[in-house]
């Protein structure tokens, strides 16, 4: 008789906790399509630098650059980088983005973790040797 009470009080239990997530929204029923991208932001800086130079980023992740300067700036994605596909503002700004602007670029949904690419701006840095970041105004990404 109290193994049945015991039964019973846990039943009670589960199908209580199981409404309490139901009402929460917290099935568990949802399938996992992965993270949800996000913004990363990266500032080019009066000090001709990119604020973070290193980023780590997800696939379908949005990189956003802003020029927080006065001059112009490109994002130019280097030459050497092993993987092709990176960051080039030259399209949409053959200038060199403007001051207050920016330039977006989304992560490449076939980007494998451990992807690099390295850039630099054509006006105030230099393109690196494929594996590391070049000199002056240089930035690095990196896919989770």
């Amino acid at each position: 008789m109290q193994e049945m009470s015991i039964a019973v009080w846990i039943l009670a239990l589960t199908i209580v906790i199981s409404a309490s997530l139901v009402t929460m929204g917290m099935t568990g029923c949802e399938p996992v399509t992965g993270q949800t991208p996000s913004t990363v932001d990266v500032s080019a800086t009066t000090a001709d630098r990119f604020q973070p130079e290193v980023i780590l980023v997800s696939i379908d992740d949005q990189v956003r650059w802003t020029n927080d300067d006065t001059d112009r700036h490109t994002v130019t994605a280097d030459q050497a980088n092993a993987v092709a596909g990176g960051p080039s503002s030259a399209a949409q700004y053959p200038a060199g983005v403007p001051a207050g602007e920016s330039y977006e670029w989304t992560v490449p949904a076939n980007a494998a973790p451990g992807t690099t690419w390295y850039y630099h701006c054509q006006f105030h840095g230099a393109s690196g040797d494929g594996t590391a970041q070049g000199a002056g105004m240089a930035g690095t990404i990196i896919v989770r």
